[in-house]
């Protein structure tokens, strides 16, 4: 998605406000849990 001003939701489409909604509730998700690391991190160690 290109950027996008915000300020008025008027310009979105429909699918672009859900695309922002569901990126929001996978933003919250991580940051509300113990394990402060994006899932494609989780195992992985220095090799």
């Amino acid at each position: 998605m290109p950027y996008k001003n915000l300020i008025s939701l008027k310009t979105l489409s429909d699918t672009e406000i859900r695309q922002i909604l569901d990126i929001a509730a996978e933003m919250k998700r991580i940051i509300m849990s113990r394990v402060k690391r994006g899932p494609q991190l989780i195992g992985k160690d220095r090799a």
